[in-house]
């Protein structure tokens, strides 16, 4: 009786302890379930060309490969517009590509989150300081660098050399840049007009900045359209446009596309961001070369100025950290190294990447020229809302003074008008 009492006692101990096993299988396997469970974001860009979705496509992959609690979903977003019709609705995806111009605005109205809390000292030192500065509304940062854009002046090394031309040198100055460009413009036996400079739309804001001026303050808060500077820019501008012809008409820009006319060789220099770099090396027809801009009349060391471009989170995101892990990746040297290896849409930001991919040497093109002096560059102007809508509606009447069409002596009255908007 007690041998099988014994082992009854036996048996559910057993039977317990295969339980105990089960339990503790099956509770692992649910942690581990539970563990593998990622935090889903969604990154929203509208850069849609198919480079640029392809390497925005590998560095999504390459992040979600590699992290254990995050996954990142890509959304196109259409056109800029559509992410402003977005941040407005309150409908905007976690993160996003984000235009440098708009973060002013996009502060003001509540959509964008600060960055102050997650980036430190450390992540700071591997970029330019000017990227951060570029960045900074308010004294907060907006957003992760992506790109930096800096002027600088293509030119066709073939055609100067048909002419006989002197390729423009790194010290050269305004005059020089003048001069240059009147050499070449001229119309072939053929009847092939030859233009000595393009620029791109409103090609008058890089005269501005090429003297060491712009259209408001640092602060976004006064238009200086009307200082001296101002209109010695503006006045060089319309005269190379409209006195020495050296620039295409509008319509004859418009016609042969953007930058295409001097992709076509029958243009002398383009003056210009470093994001048509991408476009330029499909150039096999002619030669090119990379020159810094010219030096104004004003200063004896050139003014360098950059804005960056960058990626930023949404304000109403649930998921600030995640959003930023991803961000971080991006403007990681790996997450940058992708960018730049598929489409150099701009300069990468990162100290140590952009003279692995853009190596300073003799040989042409050298495309170097773009970051060099962004140790000491001074980022464009931050554009508040006011700013924006003060832009808005004084372009058409500056344009119709680069036309020709107004005197320039109307840019008193013009800034008087920008003025009296940024102050309601």
């Amino acid at each position: 009786m007690s041998k099988n009492i014994e082992n009854q006692k036996f048996v559910l101990c057993f039977l317990l302890s295969i339980c105990l096993i089960l339990s503790l299988t099956v509770g692992c396997r649910k942690g581990a379930d539970i563990k593998r469970k990622k935090v889903q974001i969604v990154y929203g860009t509208w850069e849609a060309m198919p480079k640029q979705q392809e390497y925005i496509k590998k560095i999504i992959n390459e992040f979600n490969k590699n992290s254990q609690d995050i996954e990142v979903k890509l959304e196109v977003i259409y056109g800029l517009d559509k992410l402003i019709i977005e941040l407005a609705s309150g409908v905007a995806p976690d993160c996003f590509f984000m235009h440098r111009y708009l973060i002013g605005k996009s502060v003001e109205t509540g959509t964008l989150l600060s960055l102050d809390d997650f980036i430190n000292s450390d992540t700071k030192k591997d970029y330019y300081q000017v990227a951060w500065e570029s960045l900074t509304y308010n004294g907060k940062i907006y957003g992760m660098p992506v790109q930096m854009q800096t002027m600088a002046v293509i030119y066709n090394k073939t055609l100067f050399d048909r002419y006989n031309i002197p390729y423009p040198k790194d010290n050269w100055r305004i005059n020089d840049f003048l001069d240059t460009a009147i050499s070449i413009t001229r119309i072939e036996k053929d009847k092939q007009k030859i233009y000595g400079l393009i620029c791109p739309k409103h090609g008058w804001h890089f005269f501005l900045r090429m003297n060491g001026t712009d259209i408001f303050n640092n602060a976004g808060t006064e238009c200086l359209l009307d200082t001296p500077r101002a209109i010695e820019a503006l006045k060089l501008y319309c005269d190379m446009r409209n006195k020495y012809k050296v620039m295409p008409t509008s319509m004859e820009a418009q016609e042969r596309g953007g930058i295409e006319p001097f992709m076509t060789g029958t243009i002398g220099m383009y003056l210009g961001n470093s994001n048509v770099i991408q476009e330029f090396e499909k150039i096999k027809k002619f030669e090119w070369d990379v020159v810094p801009a010219p030096l104004n009349s004003h200063d004896d060391r050139r003014i360098v100025k950059s804005m960056a471009m960058c990626n930023s989170i949404y304000a109403k995101t649930k998921h600030p950290k995640e959003a930023y892990e991803f961000l971080r990746f991006y403007s990681s040297k790996r997450g940058l190294r992708i960018m730049t290896e598929i489409c150099k849409n701009g300069i990468p930001p990162h100290r140590e990447l952009v003279k692995e991919m853009f190596p300073m040497k003799d040989t042409a093109p050298r495309l170097w020229i773009f970051w060099n002096g962004l140790d000491n560059a001074i980022p464009l102007p931050m554009t508040p809302t006011k700013g924006i809508e003060a832009r808005g509606k004084i372009q058409p009447e500056i344009d119709r003074i680069v036309l020709g069409l107004d005197d320039i002596n109307k840019i008193s009255d013009i800034t008087k008008k920008a003025n009296a908007m940024l102050k309601e």
